[in-house]
């Protein structure tokens, strides 16, 4: 990031009280005083970012992060290169979102696996979407076996992932039988995101975990190609004492004024982090509700400042 956009950036977020990762002060330990602090973050990268979002915040001059998927820019309603640079010249920080919007943690299975079985159910249903993709399958007795997704076919139940060979071992529920994608899949596609964003000549240095789904073990991957992730724990979103790797992020779409208000005040008040997050394709999340967020941070900022 060139020196005059770093500037810009953190001039910003002093006036809005609303901010981008690095110029809230989340770059590095994120430990210190925040001069932003509360972060707004839009998961996908989807056109809405730049036709809904970028319109006001723009406007409120309060710049937020792009949570992006390297696949989806430039494919159809997603955001093109020149939108999302020209939203990081305004003062948005670009996270990475991973290369294919695919999980970087586990998912518990429904179902228990037997050796010979060419099939597995899980928990959440996404896997079967990344045919050739390999995966991990192990329970907490140490039992597991690797495999690799098929393609799926057409009346496939969406929780039903198939495998291109049999299960070579058995795996329990009882025993907290879960799936997750292979490490090399894993860091091949965090390094592809970071990769191709960063040769839009935009910086990424944090991360976003797809469907919230993220445990230590991805952490530990993750900390390999990022210096955060701003959606370790979905919660209320304060962080009074943030963790680079496990902050804590609420949901915009769910926010009252009055929420909001008491959030970024107490935020302001114990020298924390406010993070925010939605999906600006999401129906509930109108153009007024963001600005009403912004107002709202400001409004809390405020009262916090007044009463030191």
């Amino acid at each position: 990031m060139s020196t005059h956009r770093f500037r810009a950036t953190r001039r910003q977020a002093l006036k809005a009280g609303v901010g981008a990762l690095a110029a809230s002060g989340f770059a590095g330990t994120v430990s210190a005083s925040t001069d932003a602090s509360c972060v707004l973050i839009y998961d996908d990268s989807p056109g809405h970012d730049y036709t809904k979002t970028f319109p006001v915040h723009r406007k409120e001059d309060a710049p937020g992060c792009l949570g992006c998927v390297s696949d989806y820019v430039r494919t159809p309603g997603g955001l093109d290169p020149e939108q999302l640079v020209e939203m990081a010249d305004e003062g948005f920080e670009i996270l990475s979102h991973t290369a294919h919007h695919h999980p970087v943690g586990s998912v518990g299975l429904a179902a228990d696996v037997d050796a010979g079985d060419t099939e597995l159910e899980a928990s959440f249903g996404v896997h079967a979407r990344f045919a050739g993709a390999p995966l991990q399958v192990e329970d907490d007795t140490g039992a597991s076996f690797t495999a690799t997704v098929a393609p799926r076919t057409d009346d496939q139940d969406g929780s039903v992932v198939r495998l291109d060979t049999p299960a070579d071992a058995a795996v329990r529920v009882d025993d907290d039988a879960r799936v997750r994608l292979a490490d090399d899949f894993l860091h091949e596609s965090l390094a592809e995101s970071k990769a191709v964003l960063e040769g839009y000549d935009v910086d990424v240095d944090h991360f976003v975990a797809p469907y919230q789904i993220y445990d230590e073990h991805a952490a530990t991957v993750v900390a390999d190609h990022y210096d955060a992730v701003g959606n370790g724990v979905l919660g209320s979103g304060l962080n009074d004492a943030p963790v680079p790797y496990w902050l804590d992020r609420g949901t915009m779409a769910e926010q009252s004024k009055a929420s909001v208000r008491r959030l970024a005040r107490r935020a302001a008040e114990d020298d924390g982090l406010l993070l925010l997050g939605s999906h600006s394709w999401d129906e509930r999340l109108t153009q007024p509700q963001i600005r009403m967020i912004i107002w709202a941070v400001r409004a809390g900022r405020a009262h916090a400042e007044d009463a030191r």
